[in-house]
């Protein structure tokens, strides 16, 4: 946009043409005595002439000015006066000619003392040029030689070819070559194309240094190019030495730029102060420095993102709308919009620089000095709120393009988020916001990755979270193992029930050397070398995985347990006492109340009764922790041994326990009940199909297939205790 053509012009016209009343007056000869038709001049002028043409001869002799006038006077005050002139001359090679209602010159000035001091246009002013340019004065001009300054009172304008403008009150400083709209100034240049929109500044004064390749704005200034509209309290334009666009903008106080076509993604500003700089051959946008409550705004698709600090230097792309380098200064907040699967941020920080390439985009953004990172409901940094809010001393965030395309976000450095009733707190974190998923990452001998909620608590080396199923995986590294705590469910019924293995209300703490859990799913699956402590109860096992929700417990591998069940009421012990119990597997099926011990399973009661057999299973009454019977079962080929007080065991395929009726049922082919005999090194031996006994006392009956008796036999106790 070619805005110093206008000074350029308008200055060559003005000055030129005062130029030619110089010459003028030099040219001009007194009359000869007036004839009686003339008495109606006035007696103090001294010479004159009427429809007159003068011309002014240039160094070689030939005219290069022609001056055509209604009327001459000239005055004995060397006053010059001229009625209806119209002024011809050449500059440059273009013809210029100025029309006036009337001139006059006065004073001298100038070297010799020659030229007039002050020379007055007036009414219906017109400057005009072969080249097009055409300058209308209203009321009148005035040329002051001695400041070389022409100054227009009232309204004027111009205009040449697609330029044009206005105002009212002008200053020409021809020696320095400057003219100054001093009221009501605006500038337009018409659209090449139609259809287009046209470049347009207004201001309370607009001034164009034509030598100098710079126009200033004073006072509301406004502009408006490239789909842009440009306003400041004052503005200064910086244009290239060719004359051809605009290099440089500076606006200065309540500064702003705003797009004015919503099909573009070109930014908007807002500062106190705004610098900007434009690519050569296009006039786009290439950078910007914004200081003083600075706000940068970029559209998108699905919203704005907005940057604000007190300072924020950008650079863009040839495009002239994406960014490829950013940096704000103190404090920093940064408002991001819903981008695809991925939720509306605000990160608040002391620092921002991000920076990219024009291909792609901004593809690193770095944010330091105590970053808070709010994810959905992005309200006020540091007020309360139901939103994801994570903190950090830092954040870098790896980008697809832009602010809003989040791609994953490290944050290091006393990292914490809380999300919900979930919190989260590591050295270090990395956040895939698109997946929702969170890495916690703590250096050796730094203080481990933690996660705290209403469900579980865990520390672990790492973890790994899901923050949209509330899920973690956490993993111990050398000799740290991962510390749980399964805490009581909201919805658990009175601290005195029981859910699963352990008693409802009370806390399951563990170690392990992993931990999977999903709160959402209601499951937790601990591996290696799992320990699970309530109380006096206790399971360990190699892999332990929970149904929360269910209650049900299933535990593999090297399972021994410690189960604190009371004995039915009426029986001798009612009182809960510590079951131990191991075997390969575990099965507990909540709704059955039973938990099976399978694969080499033994157990030793809290009486002082050891069982082992391939299988336990072990049933609780269905409202509390009495236990309700016990079923041990032989593998093929295999037998079942209970061992009770006072030197009595029984050998069979199955074992059945019934704790309301304290009694035992032994089965086998045969089955055996031994007990000591009264005869040092001598025992009873009871055989049949089917054993009965009460735990604290002898056989009550036994039966054979055919419903034939038992025996009862004297042995060495050697021969049947193996």
């Amino acid at each position: 946009m070619r805005w110093q053509t206008v000074a350029r012009l308008v200055i060559a016209a003005v000055g030129i043409g005062v130029a030619v009343l110089v010459y003028l007056q030099l040219q001009v000869r007194p009359v000869a005595e007036p004839g009686p038709d003339a008495t109606f001049l006035d007696p103090g002028v001294v010479a004159a002439a009427e429809d007159g043409r003068r011309l002014i001869l240039g160094a070689d002799g030939g005219a290069t000015v022609t001056i055509d006038f209604k009327a001459l006077r000239q005055r004995a005050d060397d006053t010059m006066e001229f009625d209806e002139v119209s002024t011809v001359f050449d500059k440059d090679g273009i013809s210029h000619r100025i029309t006036a209602a009337s001139a006059v010159a006065t004073g001298r000035a100038g070297p010799t003392g020659m030229q007039p001091a002050q020379v007055v246009f007036k009414g219906n002013v017109k400057l005009s040029a072969e080249n097009g340019i055409s300058v209308e004065v209203e009321d009148e001009a005035t040329f002051y030689n001695n400041e070389q300054k022409t100054v227009i009172p009232g309204r004027m304008s111009f205009t040449r070819g697609r330029l044009s403008g206005a105002g009212v009150g002008a200053e020409l400083f021809m020696a320095q070559s400057v003219l100054w709209m001093n009221s009501d100034a605006r500038l337009t240049v018409a659209p090449e194309r139609d259809g287009d929109s046209p470049v347009e500044a207004s201001a309370t004064r607009i001034g164009l240094a034509e030598a100098e390749h710079y126009m200033r704005l004073e006072g509301d200034a406004v502009m408006t190019q490239q789909s842009q509209r440009l306003s400041a309290d004052n503005a200064r334009v910086a244009f290239t030495q060719e004359g051809h666009g605009i290099t440089f903008i500076e606006l200065r106080g309540n500064s702003a730029v705003r797009s004015t076509d919503t099909s573009v993604r070109r930014p908007n500003l807002k500062a106190g102060d705004i610098n900007l700089a434009f690519a050569d051959g296009t006039g786009l946008l290439s950078s910007a420095t914004l200081v003083g409550n600075a706000a940068l705004e970029m559209p998108g698709a699905n919203g704005s993102s907005t940057i604000s600090g007190s300072q924020i230097e950008a650079s863009l792309a040839p495009d002239g709308e994406t960014l490829t380098k950013l940096q704000a200064s103190s404090p920093v907040v940064v408002t991001l919009p819903v981008e695809g699967p991925q939720p509306a941020k605000r990160v608040c920080a002391q620092g921002l620089q991000a920076d990219g390439d024009s291909a792609r985009g901004l593809t690193r953004a770095y944010f330091s000095g105590g970053v808070e990172y709010r994810e959905g409901q992005t309200g006020a940094c540091g007020r309360a709120t139901s939103a994801r809010v994570a903190t950090a001393e830092t954040l870098t965030l790896d980008l697809e393009g832009s602010l809003s395309s989040v791609k994953s976000a490290l944050f290091q450095r006393s990292f914490r988020v809380v999300d919900g009733d979930l919190t989260a707190t590591a050295v270090d974190g990395r956040y895939d916001s698109a997946a929702e998923a969170l890495e916690l990452r703590s250096p050796a001998g730094a203080t481990r990755p933690k996660v705290v909620s209403p469900d579980m608590d865990v520390i672990a080396s790492e973890i790994d979270a899901n923050l949209k199923t509330d899920a973690f995986d956490a993993r111990g590294r050398g000799q740290q193992r991962v510390e749980s705590t399964l805490k009581p469910s909201p919805s658990a019924q009175t601290p005195d029930t029981s859910v699963g293995l352990f008693e409802r209300g009370k806390t399951v703490t563990g170690t392990s050397e992993r931990l999977q859990y999903d709160r959402t799913a209601g499951t937790a699956v601990y591996s290696g070398a799992v320990f699970l402590v309530q109380g006096d109860s206790r399971l360990g096992a190699d892999r332990v995985a929970m149904d929360v929700a269910a209650g049900d417990v299933t535990a593999t591998g090297t399972v021994r347990s410690t189960l604190v069940m009371a004995a039915a009421t009426g029986t001798a012990a009612t009182k809960a006492a510590p079951t131990r119990v191991s075997s390969d597997k575990l099965v507990y099926t909540d709704s059955a109340r039973a938990a099976v011990y399978s694969g080499a399973a033994t157990m030793d009661t809290a009486s002082g009764e050891k069982l082992s057999g391939e299988r336990i299973t072990v049933t609780l009454e269905p409202v509390d922790r009495k236990l309700k019977s016990m079923d041990v079962a032989a593998a093929k080929g295999m037998e079942v041994r209970v061992t009770l007080l006072e030197g009595r065991f029984a050998i069979g395929h199955t074992v059945a326990y019934d704790a309301a009726a304290d009694r035992y049922v032994v089965t086998g082919i045969p089955a055996k009940f031994i007990a000591p005999a009264s005869e040092p090194g001598k025992c009873t031996v009871t055989t049949g199909t089917t054993l009965r006994f009460s735990r604290t006392s002898g056989v009550g009956s036994v039966t054979n297939q055919g419903g034939a008796k038992g025996t009862t036999l004297p042995v060495n106790c050697v021969e049947v205790i193996k």
